[in-house]
């Protein structure tokens, strides 16, 4: 699961680098992947953004995208199943850590000493390169987190699910 929104625009990652990260887990992991979101209309214009980016792709499919048609138990429905979740830091990501599913959550300008999740599945990637966790996090933009570092924290262990009980 993908979730690239939040009500900050502050908070929004560059669209070609959640493509990458999409292309990555479809193509290299071979995984479907679910995008998430509300239905602000700055947060439907940022997933049109992403989706546009990964359109320009020969033969891969477009993410199933549930943004705006989830209530928040349809949203930890998902959640639950999910292999995994990237995300900025938002409301997903605590759901996510709380379920016990493993996270990789993008801190730019809020900090993580406060908002990380707690989990040790748990992955923080900050726009200031290691996590800084202390009180006063030195803010940064978005922009500045490489789509390497986001891939770096992905999960090693993901594999598609087997159909069944």
């Amino acid at each position: 699961m993908v979730h690239p929104g939040t009500a900050r625009a502050e908070k929004y990652w560059l669209p070609e680098r959640w493509a990458e990260v999409i292309r990555h887990v479809q193509r290299e992991r071979g995984l479907p992947v679910v995008l998430t979101g509300s239905n602000d209309p700055a947060e439907r214009a940022h997933l049109a953004a992403i989706t546009h980016q990964l359109s320009t792709l020969n033969h891969q499919p477009l993410p199933a995208i549930l943004a705006g048609k989830l209530s928040l138990l349809g949203t930890a429905a998902v959640l639950e199943r999910a292999q995994f979740v990237a995300a900025v830091d938002s409301a997903p990501v605590h759901f996510a850590d709380a379920l016990g599913v493993p996270v990789v959550a993008l801190f730019g300008p809020t900090n993580p000493f406060h908002w990380r999740p707690r989990r040790t599945t748990s992955r923080l990637v900050t726009a200031c390169g290691e996590p800084d966790l202390r009180p006063a996090y030195p803010q940064a933009p978005m922009d500045r987190i490489p789509a390497a570092a986001v891939l770096a924290a992905l999960p090693e262990n993901l594999a598609p699910r087997r159909a069944g009980p």
